[in-house]
């Protein structure tokens, strides 16, 4: 029994001690930005590239040739 409390009690300490170091692996975050894509209409050339029906989600943002997201 006394093991036990002894091993609870070293488990507990360790928590309170690592608990705060939560900010070293997770620093605080920049403000997000968001990015508006106004509507658009998506032309086409049937016989080269396919139909136009399908269905955009998503788009991806370059800035100077770098991929942001």
């Amino acid at each position: 029994m006394r093991i036990r409390t002894s091993f609870l009690l070293s488990t507990l300490l360790a928590g309170c001690c690592l608990l705060p170091a939560c900010d070293l692996i997770n620093p605080e975050e920049p403000i997000p930005a968001y990015l508006y894509v106004a509507p658009f209409a998506l032309n086409t050339a049937p016989n080269i590239e396919g139909s136009n029906s399908a269905k955009i989600t998503e788009g991806w943002v370059f800035v100077n040739g770098e991929f942001l997201g």
